[in-house]
């Protein structure tokens, strides 16, 4: 179920948020993660199985973004315009 947030992708937008990283780095780190993707969406047999990874690489998404918006929100108070 982890075999898609084990990839170069999630590995990168975590380091983004200490650290900046090329923009080709990442776009190719999400081709990769798009490949792989659709390549488990295809060879899943199992609906349920495949709902679960799916929602599970959605949840942890969700999880880099709302860590991701608390260091912007960090660096950058509400009450000032960055």
């Amino acid at each position: 179920m982890k075999n898609l947030v084990q990839t170069t992708f999630f590995s990168l937008l975590l380091e983004e948020q200490t650290q900046p990283c090329e923009p080709l780095k990442l776009k190719d780190a999400y081709d990769e993660f798009c490949t792989k993707l659709t390549d488990h969406c295809t060879s899943e047999k199992t609906t349920l199985f495949l709902f679960r990874s799916l929602n599970f690489t959605r949840i942890e998404l969700a999880c880099i973004q709302h860590q991701f918006l608390n260091v912007q929100e960090k660096k950058c108070p509400k009450d000032r315009v960055c």
